[in-house]
């Protein structure tokens, strides 16, 4: 059994536990307070000055709890990391842990309603354009024409549609489906990049609109089975993880320049969804090469449960470097109905299995067409 100095990290855990349960109580309290007296009618004995005060101790509090709270996550992947590590750490060109990122609030707005995501200061590519003019916008409005045009010739609400985001990143495509008005499933598997989700998701914008009640947040990676990996990412792309199973962590030396963010839990999309009970447009999926693996263990999701369109990034060098086959990920698809189109033409198998055979980093659009027969080479 490992034991750790009563001086060291688990005392500064403690007073951070302590520190942010006391500050939860008050802010509890002060909540409470503010309850009973409009329930009496006191109101009439509170000016407005004394209201305005409270609201701003409250607001404050809220932002000290927000502090206690990632000191605590900071500590606690500290003492994971140090009951994690061979006792023996030989020399590797991939960073052991990363700093602390600052971060902050953009507003945005998505067909007119505004929502709040919050994003990194610097130091990754989907923030930095989030703050101009945004990430990847032409896949955006791809997306919502497919979920406005689905609830028009289908005669359904989009709010009884779902929107499935695997790679979820900072929440940029979550939030903005979020926003148009349907459901989303969102999956990340990254530590910072699930607290500032769940920052966003605790945001007022996104509270009063009725965006934060639309997303569901799974803390995870998805694979063909379920298992811990390592989690890393360019020193200067933060947030644009890449998951890599293997066993011991000096199998990533030959990551050069990239930095190690902690080991993340892996499942199956299958284990995690029923998508006989949803109505699933579309799905985006992002995983750096990953994607084969979680084709594995989302058949039934990806390839029976989504209606209409998979939007996934599609590099089969990576693809194969994760032990997985491209070819084989475009049959599935193939099989099950879904189509590519390249310059307006559809694309037959085998033009699917040749398709980027160059590796670019690229996006292959797939559009499920139920009358086409399956199944068929061509």
């Amino acid at each position: 059994m490992k034991s750790y100095n009563r001086n060291g990290p688990t005392s500064g855990l403690r007073n951070y536990i302590c520190g942010l349960v006391g500050a939860s109580f008050f802010l509890i309290m002060v909540t409470l307070n503010n309850t009973l007296s409009n329930t009496f009618g006191q109101t009439s004995q509170l000016s407005t000055k004394s209201s305005a005060n409270q609201d701003l101790l409250t607001e404050h509090l809220v932002q000290k709890v927000d502090e206690l709270d990632k000191n605590v996550q900071k500590i606690l992947t500290q003492l994971s990391a140090m009951s994690t590590a061979p006792p023996h750490s030989s020399s590797s060109s991939v960073v052991a842990s990363a700093p602390s990122r600052k971060t902050e609030r953009a507003l945005k707005k998505n067909r007119g309603k505004e929502f709040a995501i919050e994003i990194y200061s610097g130091g990754d590519i989907v923030s930095n354009a989030i703050k101009g003019h945004g990430w990847d916008m032409n896949k955006i409005e791809k997306f919502n024409e497919y979920f406005m045009n689905y609830s028009t010739e289908n005669n359904i609400p989009l709010s009884d549609l779902t929107f499935i985001d695997i790679g979820s990143n900072v929440g940029w495509f979550t939030f903005n489906m979020a926003a148009l008005g349907v459901n989303v499933l969102a999956f990340e598997p990254m530590q910072e990049n699930i607290d500032l989700i769940n920052k966003s998701l605790r945001d007022p914008v996104n509270i009063q609109n009725g965006i934060s009640e639309r997303i569901k947040l799974f803390p995870y990676g998805l694979g063909s089975k379920e298992e811990t990996c390592y989690i890393i990412s360019g020193i200067n792309n933060f947030g644009d993880g890449t998951t890599f199973c293997v066993d011991d962590e000096k199998d990533l030396a030959k990551k050069t320049g990239y930095i190690i963010r902690g080991r993340v839990s892996v499942r199956r999309l299958d284990d995690l969804v029923d998508a006989s009970a949803l109505t699933i447009v579309a799905a985006k999926i992002d995983t750096e090469g990953f994607e084969g693996h979680v084709m594995a263990g989302g058949q039934k999701v990806l390839l029976e449960g989504v209606k209409k369109y998979v939007i996934s990034e599609y590099v089969p060098k990576w693809i194969r470097d994760r032990n997985t086959d491209p070819i084989e990920i475009m049959r599935n698809f193939y099989n099950a109905g879904f189509r590519a189109k390249d310059s307006g033409m559809e694309m037959t198998l085998s033009q699917m299995e040749r398709f980027n055979s160059d590796s670019q980093v690229t996006d292959i659009i797939l559009e499920k067409n139920d009358n086409d027969h399956v199944g068929e080479y061509e």
